[in-house]
């Protein structure tokens, strides 16, 4: 897989969504590649795409059963996901009971 640099300055990388792009890009050619799967995943993430995070870190976990930091993302993202159809008013009771 190749580190993505946007063309200016290969000091500086892409934005969220050039990565996005580039990934599904890379994807198109080798649908079976989990790294690249994570990637998506960690830039969809990044870019508050839970849904779409989950989707390509499950699909990372599922090529890679042993690939624990996609299982760690997809975690967070699930959590994410979560929270955000969940508000914290509405699920934050416990923070107060004592």
């Amino acid at each position: 897989m190749r580190h993505m640099t946007n063309s200016k300055s290969s000091s500086h990388p892409v934005s969220g969504m050039e990565s996005i792009l580039a990934f599904e890009a890379e994807l198109q050619a080798e649908p079976e590649n989990s790294e690249c799967w994570e990637h998506l995943g960690h830039a969809q993430a990044e870019s508050d795409r839970d849904a779409m995070a989950i989707s390509a870190l499950s699909r990372a976990v599922e090529l890679d059963e042993t690939n624990l930091s996609a299982k760690m993302a997809l975690a967070v993202s699930n959590t994410n996901d979560w929270y955000s159809r969940n508000p914290p008013s509405e699920n934050s009771g416990w923070l107060t009971r004592r």
